[in-house]
């Protein structure tokens, strides 16, 4: 799955990036819930055992706030049914601050400051 990522109005610099577990409802960001871990594995990134599948690499936002980037995500699927690393009906949470890549729950990024859903 090849996630591409327009966004604007961000900082310069890195940004937290992460599937969350729920979509997000009323442009609530908190309503994600944490993140999408089916494996029940731990976070970050530099994670020896490797990082959750939730856990994505920082997005890199421009002079002018802007990011245009594609992430190949691997182990996850948009297929519908039984399949349990299916990202349908989840949501993508970009956060104030850049992840330190190993800090649980979330890389001290920061506040969610930008998301949006995957469509079920």
């Amino acid at each position: 799955v090849i996630i591409k990522v327009n966004a604007s109005g961000l900082n310069t610099g890195k940004h937290g990036f992460h599937i969350h577990e729920k979509p997000i409802a009323n442009n609530d960001f908190s309503t994600a819930g944490g993140h999408f871990n089916p494996t029940g594995k731990q976070y970050g990134q530099e994670n020896p055992n490797g990082a959750h599948i939730g856990d994505l690499p920082d997005l890199i936002a421009n002079e002018e706030g802007k990011v245009d980037q594609a992430i190949i995500l691997e182990g996850v699927s948009l297929e519908q049914g039984g399949i349990n690393n299916s990202i349908l009906g989840k949501s993508l949470i970009i956060h104030a601050n850049e992840d330190d890549g190993k800090s649980d729950p979330a890389g001290k990024s920061g506040d969610r400051v930008a998301g949006g859903n995957i469509p079920q």
